[in-house]
């Protein structure tokens, strides 16, 4: 990169501060707030869920309580992160919010896996015989819907 010998390249923090001091006044970015969005998706399996309902339960009471504390306390917040990534807190407090910690299963999120799918499918990175899966077979909204139903919000509840 530095060298010149790729035109553009896309990433995620911290290497986008990374290449921003690599560069210098060479450095473009595109702005590409509402274009991308990025998931972080808790998974089980079923028999584990329905053999440990009350540690799945109590994980994502845990995940709603970090939540809470991330955006009452977002310096503190700024500070473990940065120390946990290797990124200078003052290359991470400005673009701080441009993250979102929310807890939820909703249709932005359906939406999203099921493009990544679509895309697998065209660009022919799959396993063979694989389809556009129905989400609403592996998604279970009950835990989360039990701790707190407004973080549900799928078009349809599975």
């Amino acid at each position: 990169m530095a060298a010149g010998s790729i035109d553009a390249f896309d990433t995620w923090e911290p290497h986008v501060a990374n290449a921003k001091k690599a560069l210098g006044e060479g450095a473009v970015l595109l702005d590409t707030k509402g274009l991308y969005s990025e998931t972080f998706n808790i998974v089980v399996t079923r028999p584990y869920l329905e053999a440990n309902p009350t540690i799945v339960s109590k994980f994502l009471a845990a995940l709603i309580e970090a939540e809470g504390w991330v955006k009452a306390h977002p310096n503190e917040a700024i500070d473990i992160v940065a120390a946990a990534t290797g990124m200078k807190r003052d290359e991470l407090a400005p673009i701080w919010s441009d993250y979102v910690y929310h807890v939820r299963l909703d249709d932005k999120l359906l939406e999203t896996l099921k493009t990544h799918a679509a895309w697998r499918l065209a660009t022919g990175n799959h396993p063979p015989g694989a389809g556009i899966p129905d989400f609403s077979k592996v998604i279970v909204a009950a835990p989360l819907k039990a701790l707190d139903p407004a973080r549900v919000t799928l078009s349809a509840n599975p």
